[in-house]
C-alpha cells in the first residue's frame, strides 16, 4: 500500500451525508457520514486491530436507486472463516449462509422499500482491483446490471482509499470508475449525531468499548469523539448477525462482555494446547489397546514372528521310576503367545506320543507324567508364527533302564 495520498474526490458533502461521482457519469453514490464512518473504521480494525489484525473483510450494501443515484442505508456482514489465509475468499459452507443471508435480507429489506445494491470487500495487500474469487462472488450473488463492488485498502494514517466497480451484466465483468474515493475520518465527525443510519442506530447499543479499538492514528487523520453516535467501536469485530441489521427487524444481538481473559491468549497457545490434548487421548488409546486381551496377543505373535527364535529354551528331561519330568524355560519369547506347542515323546518299543501344551501350560516351564516306558527322546516343538517353526531335543542316555538322569540339552539346527 505505497503511493502518493490521492485527493478526496467528493461530488458534495453537507452536515449528513457525503455523495461520491464518477468522472464518467457512470455512477452516483450517497451515503450517511455515520454510515460510512461504519464502513470505514470495520476495514481499518480488520487490518490493525487487535482481535485478528490482518485479515481482509467482506459485507452486503443495500439501500435504493433514485435519479439522484445509489443512496446506501445499510451493510450486512459476510461470515467469512479465512480458511484459506487472511484474503477474503469463502468456502463452499460459507457461500451456502450469504446466499441464505440474502434470501433473508431481501425480504426484509422489499418491505421497506430498498433493496441489495451490491457488495464490499477490503484488501490487505495489494492494489485495489477486483480478485478472481471476488468476481466469482460478485457474478453468483451480485449478478444484478449495475450493482456496486467497493474495493477498501485502509492505510495506517486512517483513511481508507475505496475503488467502486460496477457491474456489466452483458460482459459479466466489473468495470472500474474513477477516481478513487477516500474515505477521510476527518471528514465524518461533523453531523454524525443527527442522522444515522437505520443498521447503526440498532447497533449502537451493542457495541463494545475497547480501549486499543478506541485509539485512532495519529497525522491527518481525526478521531471522531467518542461521545458520537457515528463511531462504533466494535463494528469490525461484530458477528455477522449484528452489521448493518435493516430497520425494523427487531433483533437482538448478543455480545460478550468486554475485557474477557481469554482474548489476550494468542491464537497459537490455543492450537497447542488442541494438540496435546489429542496427542495424550492417542496415548492412551493406545495403552488400553496395547494391554486389552484383543490386540495384546496380536501384537505379541508380531513382535515374536518378526524377531528371530532362540537357539535353546534350556529343554531338560528326568525318569524317577515310573515319573517322567520335563522342564524348559517358559519365559523364552518364543512361548510368547504362540500358535501351537507340543512335546512329542519317542519310545524304542513304540510309537511317538504327541502332548499339545496350552499357553500356559509353555509358560509354566514344566510337564509330569506316569509312564510305564522309557522314553528314548523328548523333543519340543513350537510354532510362534506362520511359516516359523521351533525344535529342541533331550535324548536319553543309551542305558534305556537307567533309573534317572539329568544332563544338558542337544539342541538340533533350528528349521
Amino acid at each position: 500500500m505505497t503511493g502518493n495520498r490521492p485527493q478526496p474526490e467528493i461530488e458534495g458533502m453537507d452536515d449528513d451525508q457525503i455523495v461520491w461521482a464518477a468522472s464518467g457519469g457512470a455512477v452516483r453514490i450517497l451515503v450517511s457520514k455515520p454510515l460510512l464512518e461504519e464502513l470505514r473504521s470495520a476495514a481499518y480494525r480488520a487490518r490493525f486491530g487487535s482481535r485478528r489484525a490482518g485479515v481482509e473483510i467482506g459485507g452486503v450494501l443495500y439501500g435504493h436507486r433514485s435519479p439522484a443515484g445509489v443512496e446506501l442505508q445499510g451493510w450486512e456482514s459476510i461470515d467469512c472463516g479465512w480458511s484459506y489465509g487472511p484474503p477474503f475468499h469463502l468456502s463452499s459452507r460459507e457461500e451456502g449462509t450469504l446466499a441464505c443471508l440474502l434470501d433473508g435480507l431481501s425480504e426484509q429489506l422489499r418491505a421497506q422499500g430498498n433493496e441489495v445494491v451490491g457488495w464490499f470487500v477490503s484488501r490487505v495487500r495489494g492494489e485495489r482491483v477486483p480478485a478472481e474469487s471476488d468476481l466469482e462472488l460478485q457474478r453468483h450473488f451480485f449478478a444484478k446490471p449495475g450493482s456496486l463492488l467497493l474495493v477498501l485498502q485502509p492505510h495506517p494514517e486512517g483513511d481508507v482509499w475505496t475503488s467502486v466497480h460496477v457491474y456489466d451484466s452483458a460482459s459479466r465483468q466489473l468495470a472500474p470508475c474513477d477516481p478513487i474515493w477516500v474515505i477521510d475520518p476527518a471528514r465524518l465527525q461533523a453531523g454524525g449525531r443527527k442522522v444515522a443510519a437505520a443498521a447503526a442506530v440498532d447497533r449502537q447499543g451493542h457495541a463494545r468499548e475497547s480501549s486499543d479499538e478506541e485509539r485512532q492514528p495519529a497525522g491527518g487523520a481525526i478521531a471522531p469523539p467518542a461521545s458520537n453516535s457515528a463511531t462504533f467501536p466494535g463494528s469490525a469485530a461484530r458477528p455477522p448477525s449484528e452489521a448493518g441489521r435493516p430497520a425494523g427487524s427487531g433483533a437482538v444481538a448478543v455480545r460478550s462482555g468486554p475485557g474477557s481473559i481469554w482474548d489476550s491468549v494468542p491464537h497459537n497457545v490455543w492450537r497447542l494446547f488442541a494438540l496435546g490434548i489429542v496427542l495424550a487421548i492417542g496415548g492412551a488409546a493406545w495403552l488400553w489397546l496395547f494391554q486389552s486381551d484383543v490386540m495384546r496377543p496380536l501384537l505379541l505373535r508380531w513382535t515374536s514372528s518378526a524377531s528371530a527364535p532362540p537357539r535353546s529354551v534350556s529343554l531338560r528331561a528326568k525318569l524317577d521310576r515310573d515319573r517322567l519330568t520335563v522342564e524348559w524355560d517358559g519365559r523364552s519369547p518364543v512361548f510368547l503367545n504362540p500358535m501351537s506347542a507340543e512335546l512329542v515323546f519317542e519310545f524304542e518299543a513304540a510309537g511317538p506320543t504327541r502332548v499339545p501344551l496350552r499357553p500356559d501350560e509353555a509358560q509354566r516351564g514344566y510337564f509330569m507324567t506316569l509312564t510305564s516306558l522309557p522314553p528314548s527322546r523328548v523333543t519340543m516343538v513350537v510354532i510362534p508364527a506362520p511359516g516359523r517353526e521351533f525344535t529342541q531335543t533331550f535324548s536319553f542316555p543309551a542305558p534305556a533302564g537307567a533309573a534317572s538322569h539329568l544332563g544338558p540339552s542337544n539342541p538340533p539346527p533350528d528349521k
